[in-house]
């Protein structure tokens, strides 16, 4: 399994590291690299920036054949979605920016690994995104019940950027986040990229909807409790 997993991350690695001068060239040639994971690639012209006669994406999505089997099914995601925008709108949320695991895999399904890189998940009245590291490559999409983004390492604030690209239609209003578990230094740089939209704390008001547990929330806790008692 390790020698699996290396073999993935080195070929990932030489795939995002691979400098090419054209756009075309660059898709033809993440379309050629992925091809035995049966991953579709999508980068928009507008999502590249320019080093020299470099051209190198800030984002892009990876797409492989299906998506993984979910812990919980989609009624209990588009419920607890459902859910979450009933509050926004009652607080006047434009949107909600969840950094922390636990928001991101309740409200996505997908539960992340930092690796010292942010991650998030971009909630509107339309539509649920995570913003995910190049170094999960197609895993954030099999596991996120909606949509996924991947930002580069190519320049420091692409985060950032996906963040700009998601809420393009909210330039001003209010985004709800997370203040127990933003630090300042990502409060700063967000502030620095959607300077118009002010920012409230969403943090515990949302702990306080997920404190009632759903039928599926309920047989799951009781599946690892009964796991948990043959361990001991």
């Amino acid at each position: 399994m390790f020698a699996v997993v290396s073999s993935h991350l080195k070929r990932s690695v030489r795939w995002s590291t691979r400098v090419i001068t054209d756009n075309q060239k660059l898709l033809s040639y993440s379309a050629a690299r992925l091809q035995n994971w049966n991953v579709k690639t999508t980068v928009e012209e507008d999502e590249f920036i320019s080093n020299g006669d470099q051209m190198r994406p800030r984002l892009l999505q990876l797409k492989s054949k299906e998506k993984a089997k979910p812990i919980f099914s989609s009624a209990e995601m588009d419920g607890r979605l459902t859910k979450l925008r009933q509050f926004m709108e009652q607080e006047r949320l434009n949107a909600v920016l969840f950094t922390s695991m636990h928001n991101v895999v309740y409200y996505s399904g997908f539960l992340y690994c930092a690796f010292g890189r942010p991650y998030g998940l971009v909630v509107t009245p339309e539509s649920s995104t995570t913003i995910t590291a190049g170094i999960d490559c197609t895993q954030p999409w099999r596991r996120s019940h909606d949509a996924n983004i991947i930002y580069t390492d190519w320049q420091q604030d692409n985060f950032y950027k996906v963040i700009q690209k998601l809420l393009i239609q909210n330039q001003s209003g209010v985004l709800g986040c997370e203040f127990d578990h933003m630090t300042l230094d990502v409060y700063r740089n967000l502030n620095t990229a959607l300077p118009n939209l002010s920012k409230v704390d969403v943090g515990t008001p949302v702990m306080y909807t997920r404190l009632v547990k759903s039928q599926e929330e309920q047989e799951v806790i009781r599946e690892g409790a009964r796991i948990s008692e043959i361990g001991n």
